[in-house]
Parts: structure tokens; sequence; C-alpha cells
């Protein structure tokens, strides 16, 4: 199935004849040009071939005009395939205003990816009707394929260092103005704010720890922290329900242990709860608890979140219930595609990204004293590390040893911290009613 089967595509001739002519004629046009446009992005196949060889002769430092350039296609050639020198004569006929190169290239641009989009319409209509495949298949193929024309027209950004440097030294004074204080995102919490300074935008945090170590409990008092301060966040809770983490903040901040809110509790009780959702109902705190979800469905519903809200912060829980790309079928380049594409939602909407990650079992058959979590214990792939530029474990040594002299004792280990300090610092847990707080001796 061909767009050519059905009308001309969209496509401006005339805008492309006049890039050609300006290009053929003035040097400074030729680098306009090509920061805008590619070769496929021309219509007729006769004016992909000119562009290409002005490109090449620009490359090689030759100097541009209607000789050299049908002396090259010659050589190649491919000057009778573009109608010879008279046509590239004729062009000339058809000269822009210098002013008007980059608006002429910008609508070429327009016409191809208007192309392209025809062109993946159609064969996101042929996977439709392709029994092979799953309508899961079918629709993160699409939202992979727009999101590559997507990138096709916002092209490579880039800066000059001097545009940088100007940036980086506000940036210093800003902190300057801190004095060393919370420059990022506060967690509410002490004993992580002093290692992180606040999560930073654009940051990718993994939040590890095995099984019944309280991953998600911390994520989520973050959460009720960060939103608590009048910032909006976000949680993608693949495991848990809404009404499962809402049952968590809501025990955390009235005080009550977490089975009132399964098996009933007094009318006092019930009263302090509903004052405290009231409170707890003017935050902006979204929570999204799709279970099956690929990671290009969580960018995409971070993007209108970031849009709408205008969140600081994104939780996931938890990393290895994201779907990845599986044209592989092995499981760690599916987590690789995972974990690159977390780093990439975090950069896109420059607000730093908590992902609740898994450890490896092989910890378990360490000793009883060797059991804190290393980089290596990371589940599934080295990427993870790679990519993260926090990586923090948590740790309770009460969960190996019952007779452990301190129940609350917990530690957050930064065994990454890409711009800060690694290290350990202790918290407290109170399990009952499913919060950490800072630790009162530090």
């Amino acid at each position: 199935m061909s767009i050519d089967e059905y009308k001309i595509p969209p496509c401006d001739i005339e805008a492309e004849e006049s890039l050609l002519t300006a290009m053929m004629l003035h040097r400074n046009a030729i680098k306009i040009v090509i920061d805008i446009l590619h070769v496929e992005d021309f219509y007729k196949s006769h004016h992909k071939i000119i562009y290409e060889s002005i490109i090449e002769l620009f490359n090689d430092q030759t100097e541009v005009d209607v000789t050299v350039l049908a002396s090259n296609l010659m050589k190649k050639n491919k000057l009778e395939t573009v109608g010879g020198a008279a046509k590239l004569c004729d062009m000339l006929d058809n000269i822009p205003q210098a002013s008007n190169v980059k608006k002429i290239a910008e609508i070429v641009k327009d016409k191809s990816i208007k192309r392209k989009a025809i062109e993946q319409s159609y064969k996101i209509i042929q996977d439709c009707f392709d029994n092979t495949k799953s309508s899961e298949d079918v629709i993160n193929d699409a939202q992979k394929a727009m999101m590559s024309i997507e990138y096709s027209k916002s092209g490579v950004d880039f800066s000059h260092i001097s545009e940088v440097i100007p940036e980086c030294i506000d940036k210093l004074e800003e902190l300057q103005k801190i004095n060393g204080g919370i420059s990022g995102v506060s967690s509410g919490l002490r004993a992580i704010d002093n290692m992180t300074s606040g999560f930073q935008d654009s940051d990718l945090i993994i939040l590890a720890a095995r099984p019944a170590m309280g991953k998600t409990t911390l994520a989520v008092n973050i959460l009720d922290n960060i939103t608590r301060s009048g910032h909006s966040a976000a949680i993608f809770s693949l495991e848990m329900s809404k009404m499962q983490l809402v049952d968590r903040i809501l025990s955390s901040r009235t005080g009550l242990n977490g089975r009132k809110f399964r098996h009933g509790c007094t009318k006092d009780q019930l009263r302090k709860i509903v004052e405290k959702s009231s409170e707890l109902s003017r935050q902006n705190l979204i929570i999204n608890d799709c279970a099956d979800m690929h990671y290009m469905d969580i960018r995409r519903e971070a993007r209108k979140y970031k849009q709408k809200f205008d969140i600081k912060l994104v939780v996931i829980d938890y990393l290895q219930l994201i779907k990845g790309d599986k044209e592989s079928n092995n499981r760690v380049n599916e987590i690789t595609s995972i974990s690159r594409a977390l780093k990439i939602i975090s950069k896109e909407l420059n607000v730093p990204v908590i992902a609740l990650s898994q450890l490896n079992r092989m910890l378990e058959n360490r000793g009883l004293n060797e059991k804190r979590p290393k980089l290596a214990d990371l589940r599934d792939s080295g990427s993870i590390e790679q990519d993260a530029d926090i990586v923090m474990f948590l740790y309770r040594h009460i969960v190996y040893d019952p007779n452990f002299h301190n129940e609350k004792e917990s530690e957050i280990i930064f065994a990454k911290n890409r711009s800060g300090i690694t290290g350990s610092t202790k918290i407290d847990f109170y399990k009952e009613i499913t919060l950490f707080e800072d630790n009162k001796t530090i």
C-alpha cells in the first residue's frame, strides 16, 4: 500500500527548487539549509540528487555554482537524470531572497514530516489487519513510529559552550545564596536531602531493596512530603492500587495502624481520617495505577501531567513491572530499554524520576552481616546502574535478624551519587503506620 495510490502527498516543488537555487548562489544558504533538511526531506527524486551533490561539494570545501554542480553530476552520470545543465540554468529563474531561506526550508521540512506521518499511518493500518500482531504490539510500534517523526522535526539539540557558561554561573550564584541548602526538590527527609541537596531536575534515581524493606512506603512518604509543600507530583503504581496507596498516606498522616484501614475503625478514628483526607485532597498528587504499562505509555502520560499540573517529581513502582522492547526476546535487553527510557523521560520533562527496583535474590545467600545491598545486586541489568544518576538502597537489618536491638533503625545506602557523595545514613521506620522519619539522633 503506497501513498501514491491515492493522491499526490504533501510537497512544495517550487519551495524545493528555490532552496536549491539559493544554495547554488549563496554559500550561507547551504549552512542554513543543512541544519534543517536531510536528503530524504525533498520530494522530487532529482531534487534529492542535486541536494546530495551540493552537500558533497560543500563538505569538500568547493565553491558551488551551476558549472561546478553540473560537472560533479556529470562525473557521477547523474546530470541527465536531473534534466541536464539546461534544467539547472532554468532553476536560476526562481531565486528567493536570502532572508527567506530558513522559512522556505521549514516549509519543505513540514511537508516532509506530513509525508512521513502518512506513510506511518498506512503502515499502522496494515499492521491492524495483520493477524500475527497483537493490539499491544501494534500500538507500541505506532507510538515509536510517531515519536521518531517528532524527533526528526526537532532535530538534534546542541549548545555552544559560550551559551552554557552563563547558565552555569547563574546556577552557582543561586547555590551561593542558599549556602549549602536544598537546591533541588526536597524529599522532606533530612537524611536524604543532606546527601542529595534535594532531588535534581533530569536525574534518574533508583530506589532499590529486597521485599519487605519498605521501598514503596518510603517513595509514598516522599511524594506526600513534596505535594504537601505545594509541588505537584505523580506516581505510576504498577503493583499497588490507588486505594492502597491512599490508605498508606492516611495511615502515616493520622498515626493510625494500617490494619484500621482494612478491618474498620472507631468513630473518633474515622473523624480523624476524614480530617486528614480533606487536607490530602488539596494536594496535587496524581496516581496512575494501571498495572500493564509500556515505557512509552508512561512517557506519554507523564508528559500530559507535566503540561497540566507542572509536576516536579515522577515515581514509578516498580521498574521490573514496566514493559520494554521485546524484539530480542531477552530480559536483560528489555530492562536496558526500560532504564534508558526512564532516563530520557527525566531529561525530556526536566524533573527527577524515582524508579523503584528489585534486587537479585543472590544476596540472601550471603552471611547475616553481609546483606547490605551493593550495585552488583541490581536485578536483570547493569544498564540500570549505568543510566541512573543516583542509586540508593533501603536496608533494615531487623528483616534478617529479629533480635536486632532497634526495630525502627533503617539505612539508606547511596551506592552511586553522580553529583554528590556516597555513603549511608540512618532513618527510622514505623512499620505499623507506614512512615519513615529522620533519625532523632542525627
